[in-house]
């Protein structure tokens, strides 16, 4: 138990440090996060006049899409407002700024995810709870595991970036390649999944987990299914452990290309 609380103040204690470049500027945080919730909500209003004339697309109307935008939204604006570091790894290695985090006695994979905050992506956090509510018909009794789906996706969509930017280790210069991936992966989070054949849904599902970030929590939130709850934990924890695994076999081959 010790040993817990210590990890915890320590991940609590990056976390502040982090929370702090937002201080010095507040007006600059809150506009852009405002400016993101305003492009959002703009960007919403294009399925609002779309299923205003088409009821629904293969079982899929705007309360659904009302679900899984504000589960995409929300995971993925904590994702970014507090772990924005994640994005930096691959240049880190580049430019071999990562070898100060590799000697330090912690692992160094928290401190690099928890180094850089995105002012704007607090706009997708505010703009989530609008989707759920506004679109979603989301209830008040639901909150507990709205809470619980979002921290589940937030983390598979951080441990899908920790293994994209991980990619630098093995191939040089090819710090644009995980930027495509994360936008792959938004664009697949954003989508109407019903409407996919059943190869795509198999990507969605394995190298792109979109399904686990915005399909499943949908389904959850129409009715609740321990089954399918007890699945999206068990890939919440299969994909944090391989990125930690596939971060550390990259570290080892970093380390011993450059000794």
């Amino acid at each position: 138990m010790e040993h817990l609380a210590t990890h915890l103040h320590y991940i609590g204690t990056l976390i502040g440090i982090n929370m702090r470049a937002h201080h010095g500027d507040v007006k600059r945080t809150v506009s852009l996060g405002l400016a993101m919730l305003f492009q959002n909500l703009m960007f919403f209003t294009l399925w609002v006049i779309f299923f205003h004339t088409v009821q629904q697309v293969k079982g899929w109307q705007l309360a659904d899409l009302g679900l899984m935008y504000g589960t995409v939204a929300t995971a993925v604006g904590l994702t970014i407002f507090m772990a924005d570091g994640v994005r930096t790894i691959g240049t880190k290695i580049q430019n071999g700024s990562i070898d100060g985090l590799l000697a330090r006695p912690r692992h160094a994979l928290l401190p690099l995810i928890l180094s850089r905050s995105n002012s704007a992506s607090l706009g997708d956090i505010l703009s989530g709870p609008i989707y759920w509510f506004l679109f979603g018909h989301a209830t008040a009794s639901q909150i507990p595991l709205l809470l619980v789906i979002t921290v589940m996706a937030s983390s598979i969509f951080l441990s899908s970036l920790v293994i994209f930017y991980s990619m630098p280790f093995w191939v040089s210069n090819s710090q644009r390649f995980p930027d495509q991936m994360f936008d792959i992966l938004i664009i697949f989070c954003s989508i109407p999944q019903h409407a996919q054949t059943d190869a795509v849904k198999v990507v969605m599902f394995s190298l792109l987990p979109a399904g686990f970030i915005s399909l499943i929590p949908v389904g959850l939130l129409h009715q609740f299914d321990a089954r399918m709850l007890a699945l999206m934990m068990a890939a919440t924890l299969f994909y944090g452990v391989l990125a930690v695994i596939i971060f550390n076999a990259g570290v080892r081959r970093y380390v011993q290309a450059r000794g």
